[in-house]
């Protein structure tokens, strides 16, 4: 598999979701304004995104997300993963900070799982993959 079919897997993949996911940052985010945007805007800035994908989840349980799985642990700070069991791909939801991180992309910190994900290279960006990835970590990223 080319770089090349891999973008196309990725965005074969996503087209599916696409809407829903918007729809779901939609409302996730205006329910973590309504539930902690005085906190947020008194400092408590981590509230923000913790409600958000905790809104989210609920979202795409109670509405759906054709062929993909909900997952992550939700007591390692409301940890959102988006799983196709079809593709292989995983999608880690995230806060962008473009204010501190170049790209937006957080650091993985100290955390071993982050570490672990944030070192293995992408097929994306290899010239030739022989044979499709067991997962694809990716990560999707919301501001």
């Amino acid at each position: 598999m080319t770089a090349d079919d891999m973008v196309s897997l990725i965005q074969a993949r996503m087209s599916l979701i696409g809407a829903r996911l918007d729809e779901g940052i939609a409302f996730a985010l205006g329910e973590a304004e309504r539930r902690v945007g005085d906190l947020v805007r008194d400092g408590a800035l981590h509230l923000r995104s913790l409600t958000m994908r905790a809104e989210l989840r609920r979202y795409l349980m109670n509405s759906g997300l054709p062929g993909w799985l909900i997952g992550g642990d939700q007591s390692k700070m409301g940890q959102l993963l988006l799983e196709d069991n079809d593709s292989g791909l995983c999608l880690r939801v995230l806060k962008e900070r473009r204010h501190g991180y170049p790209g937006g992309i957080p650091t993985a910190g100290y955390n071993a799982a982050r570490r672990l994900a944030w070192q293995e290279p992408l097929p994306v960006f290899t010239d030739v993959v022989k044979s499709p990835p067991a997962t694809a970590s990716l990560l999707l990223l919301w501001d």
